[in-house]
C-alpha cells in the first residue's frame, strides 16, 4: 500500500513551501493511498483560517423587495465601511451606513402608523447580511436604537410615519471574537407627488374652439416710459384734431350767417 500527500492552497500545489496560515483563507490538505490491486482511497482536509480581528462584513441581500421596509436599489451597492479600533477592548469596529426613503400612505398607513423597535429590527435584518469572520459563524445584538434629526434617542416611542421626517436607525451586532459592526439607517419619510393635470379652458370663440383658436396679442417690447409718451402724443394728436374740426365748423356756420345777413340788408 501506498500513500501520496498534497497540500493545495488557492488553487496550487503548496506541498512544498507548505500553507501560509499567517491570512485568513483556507487550505486543503490531500491524501491518497492505493492498495496492491490499484484500488484507490483519497482523504480531503480543509482548514480554513480566520482573522480574529476580523470585524464582521455587510451585504445587501440577493432580494430587493424585504418584507418589511423600504426596498434596496441593486444599482448602489454599500459603500466601504469605516473601521476603528475600540479603545476599550483592542477590537475591531466597523461602520456602515445606507440610505432609504419612503412615501407616506394613509390606507393602510405605513407600517399601522409608527415604526416601533420591534419593526425597526425587522427592517435592519431584513434589509442587510452580517456575515462572521469567525469559525463559529454566531453574531450577538448588542442594540438597536432611533434618532430623530436632532440626534435624541426615541428608541421607546418610535417613527411616526404619518409625517415628514429624517431619522437613523442604528443597529450594532457583535462576533464571538468580541469585533463590532454598526449599520446607521438614514431614514426618511415624505409626502407623495401629486400629479396636477392641466385644466383645459374654455370655448372663447364663435367656432367653438378654445384658446388655440384665440388670436395671441403680441408683448409690448418698448419701455415703460416710451410707451406713456406715445400714448400721451397720440392723445394730443386726437384733442388737436378734435378741436381744429369743431373751429373749422364754428367759422364756417359764423360766415355763412354774416354773408346771409348782408344779402338780408340789401334786399331792403
Amino acid at each position: 500500500m501506498t500513500g501520496e500527500l498534497k497540500i493545495m492552497q488557492d488553487g496550487k500545489d503548496v506541498t512544498a513551501a507548505g500553507a501560509d496560515t499567517t491570512t485568513a483563507g483556507s487550505f486543503t490538505v490531500v491524501y491518497k493511498v492505493t492498495d496492491a490491486d490499484g484500488n484507490t482511497t483519497t482523504l480531503y482536509l480543509t482548514d480554513i483560517l480566520t482573522d480574529p480581528n476580523a470585524p464582521p462584513v455587510v451585504v445587501y441581500p440577493d432580494y430587493v423587495d424585504p418584507i418589511v421596509g423600504p426596498p434596496i436599489d441593486p444599482d448602489k451597492p454599500l459603500a466601504e465601511p469605516t473601521v476603528k479600533k475600540d479603545p476599550k477592548t483592542g477590537k475591531n469596529h466597523a461602520y456602515y451606513e445606507d440610505w432609504a426613503t419612503e412615501v407616506i400612505r394613509r390606507d393602510p398607513a405605513l407600517y399601522d402608523g409608527s415604526i416601533d423597535r420591534e419593526t425597526a429590527l425587522s427592517i435592519m435584518q431584513q434589509r442587510f447580511r452580517i456575515l462572521s469572520g469567525q469559525s463559529s459563524k454566531k453574531l450577538q445584538v448588542i442594540g438597536l436604537y432611533i434618532f430623530d434629526k436632532d440626534g435624541k434617542d426615541i428608541t421607546k416611542q418610535g417613527i411616526d410615519t404619518q409625517k415628514v421626517g429624517a431619522y437613523d436607525i442604528r443597529y450594532t451586532v457583535e462576533d464571538t471574537a468580541g469585533n463590532r459592526v454598526t449599520i446607521t439607517l438614514h431614514y426618511a419619510l415624505r409626502m407623495p407627488q401629486v400629479d396636477i393635470d392641466p385644466v383645459a379652458p374654455e370655448s372663447t370663440g364663435a367656432d367653438g374652439g378654445g384658446l388655440e383658436n384665440t388670436p395671441i396679442s403680441q408683448p409690448n417690447t418698448g419701455s415703460a416710459v416710451g410707451g406713456c409718451v406715445l400714448h400721451w402724443l397720440a392723445l394730443l394728436a386726437t384733442l388737436a384734431t378734435i378741436t381744429y374740426t369743431l373751429l373749422r365748423a364754428g367759422w364756417l356756420k359764423f360766415f355763412s350767417r354774416c354773408k346771409r345777413q348782408g344779402g338780408d340788408h340789401e334786399t331792403v
